[in-house]
């Protein structure tokens, strides 16, 4: 179906039926019926660059208020990383994205592999526009935090 991943369905309803995704329609089609776009080139993405992605443990921005469930708000990084951008565990970070920032604490990640960090979503003290929307990689600068 013509849907955006990002706008799938993700959870639960209260009698605990699953409701992520969507069931395929099975479709009979000829070979001349089927058109394909080209593909576009991804822009190069080189030096400091996040990913954004959703906490292991939560399923939308509800679930990430309950007190019961793990939270997990550091900017988490490969070794890689934290060398590229000149960073080491435990340090406040400034998130740089165009003309906005936020703050966070960084910390080494081991089981994370090449120059990337992983910036969790669903966290009601971000700015949609600087880490949630659009493509999930974005390249950013990463500056430690003067206390």
């Amino acid at each position: 179906k013509s849907i955006n991943f990002d706008n799938l369905d993700n959870g639960y309803d209260k009698y605990g039926n699953d409701l992520r995704g969507y069931f395929l329609d099975a479709i009979l089609t000829k070979d001349e019926d089927v058109a394909l776009d080209e593909v576009s080139d991804i822009e190069t993405y080189n030096g400091t660059v996040i990913y954004r992605c959703e906490p292991l443990h939560q399923f939308n921005k509800n679930t990430a208020k309950s007190s019961l469930l793990q939270k997990d708000e550091n900017l988490r990084g490969s070794i890689a990383f934290a060398t590229a951008a000149r960073i080491k565990d435990g340090d406040i970070v400034n998130i740089i994205y165009t003309d906005q920032s936020q703050t966070r604490k960084f910390k080494i990640d081991k089981t994370i592999r090449g120059t990337v960090a992983v910036c969790p979503t669903y966290d009601d003290k971000l700015n949609d526009n600087l880490i949630s929307t659009g493509y999930r990689f974005k390249q950013v600068q990463i500056e430690r935090h003067e206390q």
